[in-house]
């Protein structure tokens, strides 16, 4: 006999819930079936629910244009930017609450540092991770960590030194600094690469991010550019293409080249 679920459901994956039905009994069922694939999975998480009827509660579950999970920012359409711009505004907030305080100047450069990479730094790191890399945010990524760093510094005109001579002095000065300790572009890239080597590891079979990862990824926009003319004919509206993630590894593996990861 079959339940009222499974008979909704009729999704044709092998289950052990209890009732006779041949398909996959979810909902009130304790038993998730460990055969569900990939397409299986992003169907669910497209629905916000278990695929019934296949039909959307509108009023249930809202379509947003973002959506706030863990600290992270997610776009419909994959970009990071609203992500990364919430994110420097945090570090701007944790920089003057800290290292960029006015009790802050009574401190040496060197414990202004350490409690610049202790308070603002990882607000970075907790969120860079899951970012596709990318050119245009990794340059400014890099301008704000020389910017912080310029600040910390606290030089001052030298007699007959005008502002533009100051400006260069100070600016040089930054630069060395974050080469000395690393940009945040590269700290990003190194990271990036380690998590995507995270998650696409051999006992990722419980991992939600292991199965996302390779849905529909680089074999499968090749066969669609091959079997379209060049075209992934994926797309239901126009608009910017946002960074992969499968290409900002890649870009961040180039970029680091020999870089000990």
């Amino acid at each position: 006999m079959l339940c009222d679920i499974c008979r909704q459901l009729n999704c044709g994956i092998s289950h052990s819930c209890g009732c006779s039905c041949d398909f996959g009994g979810f909902g009130r069922h304790s038993v998730v079936p460990v055969e569900l694939d990939n397409e299986a999975i992003i169907q669910i998480v497209r629905r916000g629910s278990w695929p019934i009827a296949g039909v959307v509660d509108e009023a249930k579950w809202p379509r947003q244009d973002t959506f706030n999970v863990l600290g992270h920012t997610l776009q419909h359409t994959g970009s990071v930017r609203q992500d990364w711009g919430q994110t420097r505004r945090q570090m701007w907030g944790a920089f003057w609450g800290n290292s960029g305080a006015a009790g802050a100047k009574k401190l040496s450069v060197a414990f202004r540092l350490k409690l610049f990479f202790r308070a603002v730094v990882p607000i970075f790191d907790f969120r860079c991770s899951r970012w596709p890399p990318q050119a245009s945010i990794a340059a400014e990524v890099d301008t704000l960590q020389r910017k912080m760093t310029a600040i910390l510094l606290r030089l001052s005109p030298m007699p007959g030194e005008d502002v533009q001579q100051f400006v260069r002095r100070r600016g040089r000065a930054a630069r060395a600094l974050c080469t000395e300790h690393g940009w945040w572009s590269q700290r990003w890239f190194k990271r990036t690469v380690a998590w995507d080597a995270h998650v696409r590891r051999e006992d990722k079979l419980f991992s939600w991010s292991g199965n996302l990862v390779e849905y529909r990824g680089q074999s499968y926009l090749t066969e669609r550019r091959a079997s379209h003319n060049g075209r992934t004919a994926t797309r239901t509206s126009s608009g910017f293409v946002c960074r992969r993630w499968h290409d900002g590894v890649a870009f961040a593996r180039e970029s680091l080249g020999d870089a000990v990861l």
